[in-house]
Order: structure tokens, then C-alpha cells, then sequence
């Protein structure tokens, strides 16, 4: 999208080392492992102006919107364009999930919408 960004010592993508542009998450619970990452499209950064982000004194939180100076930058211009990359770096072919999972994408709809998920064996995921 044309922002220069890289990685430091620090976790996440970093804009000139001072600004994190995108994190990157591990969790594990009860034998589970969850990660995720965040890409800042057009995020209100004000709400990082209150407090200390990672932990990191003097850094702030950064978004391509305001890196391209550019507020009509949203996620949905720039899933493309990640996807695109997440598939050159890891050269694989990503396939939507409706497509390659139907039950899966079901059940992951009825987790968004309903914070739970029943399975056909009765067992039953809540959101934490």
C-alpha cells in the first residue's frame, strides 16, 4: 500500500521504529491456542494516546489511513491486498472457507452472532 514498515526487536510491524502499524497475538487456554493478528486500516487512535501500548515507553500506534494520509482507507480496500501478500510470503493459495469448510464457516458465523457455538456432539464453545 506503500508504507514503508518492518520488523524490530520489538513484536509487530513498526513504522521508522517508532510507530506500530500491526501486532500480532498468541493466546492458549485450556489445552487451546488462538493467535490472530491486527492491521491498523483506519483505527481512531485516540484511544492510544491514553495508554502505554505493549508496554513500550515512547512509541505510538500508527494506521495506513494516517501513514497515507488518507481517511477513506478501510479495512475492505485492504483485505485484497493482504491476502495477496499473506499468500506470496507463505506461497500457498489461500481458499475461502465457505468454500473449503462449509460447516466450519457455519459455525464460525453462529460464534460471531451468537457468542456460542453448539456442535453435533452437544458440546458447546462460549466466548470467553
Amino acid at each position: 500500500m506503500g508504507v514503508k514498515a518492518m520488523t524490530t526487536e520489538n513484536t509487530g510491524v513498526w513504522v521508522n521504529d517508532q510507530k506500530k502499524i500491526a501486532a500480532i497475538g498468541v493466546h492458549v487456554q485450556r489445552y487451546i491456542t488462538s493467535h490472530g493478528l491486527a492491521l491498523n486500516c483506519n483505527t481512531n487512535l485516540d484511544f492510544f494516546k491514553e495508554i502505554v501500548a505493549c508496554g513500550l515507553i515512547g512509541k505510538e500506534t500508527t494506521s495506513l489511513s494516517q501513514e497515507l494520509n488518507d481517511p477513506h482507507i478501510d479495512v475492505q480496500k485492504v483485505i485484497p491486498t493482504f491476502l495477496n501478500g499473506f499468500s506470496a510470503t507463505f506461497n500457498r493459495t489461500l481458499v475461502p472457507i465457505a468454500q473449503s469448510n462449509p460447516e466450519l464457516q457455519e459455525q464460525i458465523m453462529e460464534y460471531i452472532e451468537k457468542g456460542s457455538v453448539t456442535y453435533t456432539d452437544d458440546t458447546r464453545i462460549d466466548r470467553l
